[in-house]
């Protein structure tokens, strides 16, 4: 995509989800801090490493996904085990430091019908869709997608319900992406959900899970 650098849209998608796609790229990058993390996805991107929007299916979860590019997948050999797989994916999505730059290429399963989340008046996450606003969950996920590519992402634990979920690494992320606690953009200046949807005059997220918990 020529407008998006390091952005690419899945193959086999519908005309009307490649105008989606675009619509709700230029709707996050019309305010600076969107407009902040769509440079920095192509800052990091490569010719392999990239990230790739395709077309969600009925009930699919938007959830980025790190994915290894085609030169880590041969480090591999030619018959790796799962946990081979796995360990190396991890290892290069989250191991990243300044003077060994990891990362891998990311995928995001979207659509506007399914896209979340909602929030009530309290800034907790309900349940439902709203295609009007489904650019924000694509940013949410294209701020995961870029942890992917920088070799940045926290994982590591449980994300459920409950509050004790805020103390995993993989909760860690999810704050991270939100922007709550340390990581309000205030306190970072990195691009997060809720700096987004304050700059397209939306309500914001106080909490990363529906329970209301954390």
């Amino acid at each position: 995509m020529n407008n998006f650098p390091g952005i690419r849209i899945g193959g086999y998608s519908s005309y009307s989800f490649e105008n989606d796609v675009v619509e709700s790229l230029n709707r996050i990058q019309s305010g600076p801090s969107g407009r902040r993390l769509l440079q920095k996805i192509s800052e990091e991107s490569t010719n392999e490493k990239h990230v790739t929007i395709s077309e969600a299916n009925a009930g699919q979860a938007p959830v980025a996904r790190p994915r290894l590019t085609l030169s880590q997948m041969s480090k591999l050999g030619s018959n790796p085990t799962q946990r081979e797989f796995e360990s190396m994916l991890i290892k290069e999505s989250t191991s990243s430091s300044f003077i060994n730059k990891k990362g891998t290429a990311s995928e995001i399963p979207w659509s506007k019908m399914a896209a979340e989340p909602e929030v009530n008046s309290s800034g907790v996450p309900i349940a439902g869709a709203n295609p009007d606003n489904a650019f924000i969950a694509l940013a949410h996920e294209l701020i995961h997608a870029n942890h992917h590519l920088a070799g940045t992402s926290k994982y590591g634990g449980s994300v459920t319900r409950d509050a004790s979920s805020a103390l995993t690494k993989s909760g860690k992320e999810e704050l991270r992406a939100v922007g709550l606690g340390k990581y309000e953009f205030e306190r970072t200046g990195k691009p997060t959900e809720n700096s987004i949807r304050r700059e397209h005059g939306l309500p914001l997220r106080t909490k990363y899970s529906r329970s209301g918990e954390w």
